[in-house]
This record gives C-alpha cells, sequence and structure tokens, in this order.
C-alpha cells in the first residue's frame, strides 16, 4: 500500500481559485468605484453646505449682508461683507 503525500495544490485546483477570484474581483471593483465617486460628491455638497453655513453666521455675527463666492476647484471659499460704501468687498479677517 502506496501512502501518497498531498501536501500541496494541483493546477486544476490553483486555476478554480484564480477564476472564482476573478468573478469577485470583477462584481468588487466596479461597485468600489461607483461608491467612491459617490464619496467625493457627498464630501463636496458636505463642504458647500458647511462654507454657506459660515457666512450665514458671519452675517449674523456682524449684522451685515455676507456673501460668499467660490473662486477655483482647490476649496477656495472667500466671504465677502456688504460695508455700506460698495456691496461685498472682500474681508481679509474672515477665514
Amino acid at each position: 500500500m502506496r501512502i501518497r503525500n498531498n501536501a500541496g495544490f494541483s493546477l486544476g485546483e490553483l486555476i478554480t481559485i484564480m477564476g472564482i477570484l476573478l468573478v469577485l474581483a470583477a462584481i468588487a471593483i466596479p461597485n468600489f468605484i461607483d461608491w467612491r465617486s459617490k464619496r467625493q460628491v457627498s464630501r463636496a455638497a458636505r463642504d458647500v453646505y458647511s462654507s454657506l453655513q459660515k457666512t450665514k453666521l458671519e452675517a449674523v455675527r456682524r449684522n451685515q449682508l455676507c456673501g460668499i463666492m467660490f473662486r477655483n476647484a482647490q476649496n477656495d471659499i472667500v466671504i465677502y461683507v456688504e460695508n455700506g460704501v460698495s456691496p461685498y468687498q472682500y474681508d481679509a479677517g474672515v477665514d
């Protein structure tokens, strides 16, 4: 009677496992990409909402009209304050 050592994997088993992993990756990768883009849009919407709230609070704090301008894609946000002379002048004191 011969005893066979089954310490490794056969080529058929490795190909089967690789096929299963490829199918799972084909399902998971598009879902991950979709989730990531939705997350980026959600984060941008929260940033805009936060900036609008900050402008509103600044207007209440100063008891003046304030405006907001988004200057570029790097989240450069400027809050303008109406000073009575000319509307919506940039106020360097507002972050």
